[in-house]
C-alpha cells in the first residue's frame, strides 16, 4: 500500500488489510466491501459464486452510498505491507501493531530492537554509559513501551502501573497458560483477546468499572471497557 493512490482508500488514508487479514481503519461499509473482495479473490475458480458476490456487492453499494472502496480497486492495493505497518507503529499508531498477526508483531519488535542496538553501537553505547542494560529488558522498559503504547494493551487496574500489574499477573498466572516470561504471557493474553467468539461473558467488580470476563477453552481474560487487559489465566482456578 506504500504507493497506493488515495482513491483506493477512505478519507483517513488508512483503510486496508493488515498482515494476517485484519481490516484496519475502515468504515463498517468499506469493511464489508473489502471482505467481499477478499472472498471474491479466494473463489476465483467458481464463476457462479463470484457472480453472486459481485451482485451482492453491487446491491450493497446501492443500499450504502457512504463507501469509498469501489469495484475497480485492486485488492493488492488494499493490503498493507510490513514496511507500512512498521512505520505506522513507529509513528505512534498502536492499532497497526495490535491488529497485526503474531508473526508480524515479532518481526516488528525484532526490527526495532535491532535498530536500537545499531544506534547504540553508532553512538558509542550511551545507554550503557548511563548505567542501563542494553537488550530486551531495556528496550521493553523504554523504547518499546513508548512505541507500542504499553498502557493501551495492559491496564494498570489496582496497581501503580501497567508494568507492575503485568509482572504480578504473570507471576500468578503465567505457568497455567504456558508462558515462559512476561512478554510471552502478554502475547498469549493479547492473542486470546482477539478471538473471543463463543466465549461466555460475565461482569467483574474491581478497581476498574465495567470490566467483562470472557471464558473460553479453559481460560479467561478480563477486559476493561477500552479493550485493555486486566487479567488473563486459567478459568479452572477461578
Amino acid at each position: 500500500m506504500s504507493n497506493n493512490p488515495l482513491k483506493f482508500i477512505d478519507p483517513s488514508g488508512h483503510c486496508g488489510v493488515l498482515p494476517g487479514g485484519n481490516i484496519y481503519g475502515c468504515s463498517s461499509t468499506d469493511t464489508t466491501l473489502i471482505k467481499m473482495k477478499v472472498n471474491y479473490a479466494n473463489n476465483a475458480g467458481n464463476e457462479y459464486f463470484q457472480g453472486f458476490i459481485r451482485d451482492t456487492a453491487a446491491q450493497f453499494r446501492t443500499d450504502n452510498p457512504d463507501y469509498t472502496i469501489t469495484s475497480d480497486d485492486n485488492l493488492e492495493d488494499l493490503y498493507y505491507s510490513f514496511e507500512d505497518v512498521y512505520n505506522m507503529w513507529l509513528a505512534g499508531d498502536n492499532q497497526a501493531y495490535l491488529l497485526s498477526n503474531a508473526t508480524t508483531q515479532q518481526q516488528m519488535e525484532h526490527r526495532l530492537k535491532t535498530n536500537i542496538v545499531r544506534q547504540e553501537i553508532a553512538e558509542g553505547f550511551p545507554t550503557v554509559k548511563a548505567g542501563m542494560l542494553v537488550g530486551f529488558s531495556a528496550a521493553r522498559g523504554n523504547l518499546l513501551d513508548a512505541s507500542l503504547g504499553f498502557a493501551d494493551v495492559w491496564n494498570k487496574g489496582s496497581y501503580n502501573s501497567p508494568d507492575e500489574s503485568l509482572k504480578d499477573h504473570y507471576k500468578r498466572h503465567g505457568k497455567e497458560v504456558g508462558a515462559q516470561d512476561a512478554d510471552q504471557y502478554l502475547r498469549k493474553a493479547k492473542g486470546f483477546s482477539e478471538n473471543l467468539r463463543g466465549a461466555t461473558v460475565s461482569n467483574v467488580e474491581g478497581a476498574v468499572p465495567g470490566v467483562k470476563r470472557y471464558k473460553k477453552l479453559g481460560k479467561y481474560i478480563d477486559l476493561a471497557p477500552d479493550g485493555s487487559i486486566i487479567s488473563f489465566g486459567s478459568s479452572k482456578r477461578k
